[in-house]
């Protein structure tokens, strides 16, 4: 009769009856492996779909009182402490799990679960580095082993060992966008915790010859050819990555990008392309001093008069945020020239008399202040 409830239960997908069918049928059993079976699929049930787990649990146990190398009741005790988030005893359970399993693949999996607790649970960073290796060597392609190993050796700081880690990944990278964020990784790490700038510069130009429209790869490139000096070959790469920027409207970066260019224009003479990156960088940070009197100074330079008026009386009433006096005193020694260019005296000598306060001693303070007599 019980047989025969089981199947209807089972059939109609009644799982609290059905579990507890199977419980009382392996009571009345005197058959080990019967009881065995029976057991582990009642836990089964009551873990899910039921979500019972404290009744999961306590038939698991009962499983393994019976037969204390079950895989599938091993497996179960783990998770379920993983789950419960008693970390300490999922981790000896995974760790008995792991010395158990024969199976390629269950073994991986029972050793991915258990690298995870190691690392996020109990913070021990040693053993999860030994278990990730231990599972790349046997798969070296694992994308989560692979994932993790690199985590553990960024936490350990161990950079050296890291190296060679992201090199195989470049390596194994199956399309060029992939293959140009390893490298980007790869060449972010030789530079800023190897100290190794050439051989990043390196890498980056691997990087550029697969692809030269990554945006990530391509500042990175750019910084690095800046650093070099190699300003020519940085300009139009700059250019490009300014105009991706402004197009998918990422100010923060856009105004750091144009400003940059807007330097490296004026550097080459070429002070009209500089204005109109300032004009790029002011629209994407119009708060940023620096960029706001890079500006004015090129529309004065460039004979833009009015906008050079403008943009400079603004700072003024800003003045207390800029940073040093050095930074008011190039202010007031710009406006008095652009006052004195648009034909007003009585305001040029006012920033003149300002700038005199600031710095008695100014050169071009005083010599302005001699010329408006």
């Amino acid at each position: 009769a019980l047989d025969a409830l089981i199947r209807i239960f089972e059939a109609t997908e009644r799982h609290d009856r059905l579990a507890a069918m199977l419980e009382q049928r392996a009571a009345l059993s005197s058959e080990a492996r019967e009881v065995v079976a029976l057991l582990s699929r009642a836990a089964a049930l009551h873990e899910s779909p039921l979500g019972h787990l404290e009744r999961s649990r306590e038939l698991t146990e009962r499983v393994l009182e019976l037969d204390r190398t079950n895989l599938p009741a091993l497996t179960r005790r783990a998770q379920l402490l993983e789950r419960s988030g008693e970390s300490k005893k999922a981790v000896e359970a995974y760790e008995a799990l792991v010395r158990h399993v024969e199976v390629p693949d269950d073994r991986v999996a029972a050793q991915i679960s258990l690298g995870r607790l190691y690392l996020y649970a109990v913070d021990n960073t040693t053993k999860a580095l030994s278990l990730y290796r231990d599972i790349i060597a046997s798969r070296p392609d694992h994308p989560e082993a692979t994932t993790r190993l690199k985590e553990v050796l960024y936490r350990r700081e161990s950079w050296e060992a890291l190296v060679p880690a992201l090199e195989r990944e470049v390596s194994r990278a199956t399309d060029p966008k992939q293959s140009v964020d390893a490298i980007l990784e790869l060449a972010s790490v030789l530079a800023d915790r190897m100290n190794d700038a050439n051989a990043s510069f390196r890498w980056l130009e691997k990087g550029m010859e697969l692809r030269r429209d990554h945006p990530g790869l391509v500042a990175a490139y750019v910084d690095q050819l800046l650093a070099r000096g190699q300003n020519n070959d940085a300009i139009p790469l700059l250019a490009w990555y300014t105009n991706w920027l402004e197009a998918k409207r990422k100010y923060p970066e856009l105004a750091v990008a144009a400003q940059k260019l807007a330097v490296l224009h004026e550097q080459k003479g070429d002070k009209e392309r500089a204005f109109s990156a300032f004009q790029v960088a002011s629209q994407a940070d119009s708060r940023n001093t620096d960029i706001q009197f890079g500006l004015g100074r090129l529309a004065y330079e460039t004979g833009r008069i009015e906008k050079a008026l403008q943009t400079l009386q603004a700072l003024l009433l800003v003045q207390h945020e800029l940073e040093t006096d050095g930074h008011r005193a190039r202010l007031f020694v710009t406006l008095a020239r652009v006052c004195l260019e648009s034909g007003d005296k009585a305001k040029a000598k006012k920033h003149v008399a300002r700038l005199l306060v600031l710095d008695p001693k100014h050169q071009d303070g005083l010599a302005l202040q001699k010329q408006l007599g």
